[in-house]
């Protein structure tokens, strides 16, 4: 019995001092939000260079019924703030929404200039509250103006934060509906499987057997270039 407990004593104070917890967070509208534009919600780490790296985050808005737009949505992933240090940005995680047009998280800002602590999420002013689960030594909030920070400003109620905000970029942006989404583009692997590939430019392959497809909705295919 000592010993089961002092096994839970160590995994307290190891992982909750070193921020490894999850806490749950509610994050009420700003004042003066409307619905069909998009609102910062803004996720933060305590310390900037390597005192904290990439941090878990969920956020969903609520449960409401099934006729609401904004019931549902949801992001389950990892986030790195790096502004325009080596470090760099990125971001990756799965997105659901119910239906295309019920899009309440719009995309994940990050800046390119002197803000290497904050990811923000813009969201549909008719979707507050937003509920969240961070790590500990993170905080979350939705400021009732525009925020800046040295050089970057995050701009509310934005209709396209894209090109609204200034030296921040959009790292997701979650135009193409539920799915994974990562904010690099190679993916590392001996093979990539799906049921469906677009592409709206080129599909560029380099190697012997270029491009084969056989069967499928457009008929059987073999090609080598």
């Amino acid at each position: 019995k000592g010993r089961f407990l002092n096994n839970i004593n160590a995994v307290s104070k190891t992982d909750f001092a070193d921020k490894r917890g999850m806490r749950y967070v509610r994050v009420n509208a700003p004042a003066g939000a409307t619905s069909g534009k998009y609102y910062p919600v803004v996720v933060m780490r305590s310390a900037g260079s390597v005192s904290e790296l990439a941090s878990r985050v969920i956020i969903t808005t609520a449960t409401r019924t099934a006729g609401d737009p904004m019931n549902n949505c949801e992001f389950n992933g990892f986030v790195m703030p790096g502004g325009w240090t080596d470090r760099g940005r990125y971001a990756y995680g799965m997105f659901w929404q119910y239906q295309n047009n019920e899009r309440a998280i719009h995309s994940i800002m990050m800046s390119n200039k002197g803000d290497d602590l904050r990811s923000v999420f813009y969201v549909d002013g008719a979707a507050f509250p937003v509920f969240a689960f961070i790590e500990d030594g993170l905080s979350i909030s939705a400021p009732g103006a525009d925020l800046v920070v040295n050089d970057t400003t995050y701009k509310f109620g934005a209709t396209n934060p894209a090109t609204e905000c200034i030296a921040a970029d959009v790292i997701l942006d979650f135009k193409s509906g539920r799915g994974f989404y990562e904010s690099h583009s190679l993916i590392v692997n001996d093979n990539l499987s799906c049921k469906k590939l677009f592409a709206t430019d080129e599909i560029v392959a380099r190697g012997g057997n270029q491009i084969r497809m056989i069967g499928g909705e457009y008929g059987a295919c073999l090609l080598y270039t």
